[in-house]
C-alpha cells in the first residue's frame, strides 16, 4: 500500500511486543515490517535501509536501546526512532536525544500516546513529555 510507514518494534517482553504490535496494526497508515527482542537482531536485518519508523525498548539484555538508537542514528539517519520505556528520568532524556531518538512513550501509557507522539514526530517535531 502507498503512503504506508514501515515500522519495525524491538523490545524483549514478548507480550508487550505482540501487544504493541497489534495496536499499531489498528491504524492502516502504518505496516510493522519485523519485530525484534533486542537490539543485537534489529541490527541484522537486511532491509533496515526501507524502514521509516523505528519503537525501541530502552532497557534490554545485551545490546540496550540507546546503543542501538546510536548506530542506527548514525546508519540510517532518516529513521525516526522513538523509545518506549518505563523510565522517564531527565538525566536520561538527555541521553535520548544524544543517541537520536525524537520522542518517547512510557510504557505504560502507550496505547493512549503511542499515535499522537508518531503523528507529531513524523511532522517533524520532538515529543518528550
Amino acid at each position: 500500500m502507498a503512503n504506508t510507514f514501515k515500522v519495525i518494534i524491538v523490545d524483549d517482553n514478548s507480550a508487550f511486543l505482540e501487544g504493541l504490535t497489534s495496536l499499531i496494526e489498528t491504524d492502516n497508515k502504518y505496516e510493522v515490517v519485523a519485530t525484534y527482542t533486542s537490539g543485537d537482531e534489529l541490527l541484522k536485518y537486511d532491509k533496515l535501509n526501507t524502514v521509516d519508523l523505528l519503537l525501541l525498548d530502552v532497557e534490554m539484555p545485551g545490546l540496550g536501546g540507546i546503543k542501538t538508537a546510536q548506530l542506527i542514528n548514525f546508519d540510517y539517519p532518516r529513521i525516526k526512532i522513538i523509545a518506549i520505556t518505563m523510565y522517564q528520568e531527565k538525566v536520561y532524556l538527555t541521553q535520548l536525544i544524544e543517541s537520536g531518538f525524537l520522542g518517547f512513550v512510557n510504557k505504560t501509557n502507550v496505547s493512549e500516546e503511542l499515535f499522537e507522539t508518531i503523528d507529531r514526530i513524523i511532522k517533524g517535531e520532538l515529543c518528550f513529555p
